[in-house]
């Protein structure tokens, strides 16, 4: 799947165009015609999105809180699966979090809960600790 993803993607580079790629959630082996690159003088550049200074500020940033991730969906532990679904259909914008206990029906994602983030992670927490 990566690989049509990446392939797919390469057709729609502009003339000079540049596609940055940090991180591999689709997986790590793809395909593409090389000829798209250099018939459109197209780069392909992959990032590890920061250097161990930026790392360093970007845990600080997280530890004061300051990270507020955006919340596609919560769900459930036992909902796993469902999230594993809505996860691999790729039309979610945020993060898929699991509560590692059942989340009370009333409640909602409010913008000004605490939200602690991994940095350079898939992993979100929401509230509670």
């Amino acid at each position: 799947m990566a690989g049509d993803l990446v392939s797919e993607g390469v057709t729609l580079l502009r003339e000079g165009g540049r596609w940055v790629i940090a991180g591999a959630l689709g997986g790590h082996t793809v395909g593409f015609d090389v000829r798209r690159l250099y018939l459109h003088n197209a780069q392909i550049i992959g990032s590890s999105m920061h250097t161990p200074s930026h790392f360093g500020l970007l845990m600080d940033i997280a530890r004061q809180a300051q990270v507020r991730p955006v919340i596609a969906k919560a769900y459930p532990l036992h909902e796993a699966s469902q999230a594993q679904e809505k996860l691999g259909r790729r039309r979610h914008v945020g993060k898929i979090v699991l509560h590692p206990q059942p989340l009370d029906p009333e409640e909602t994602v409010a913008p000004e809960r605490d939200l602690g983030s991994v940095a350079g992670g898939n992993i979100t927490r929401h509230g509670g600790n």
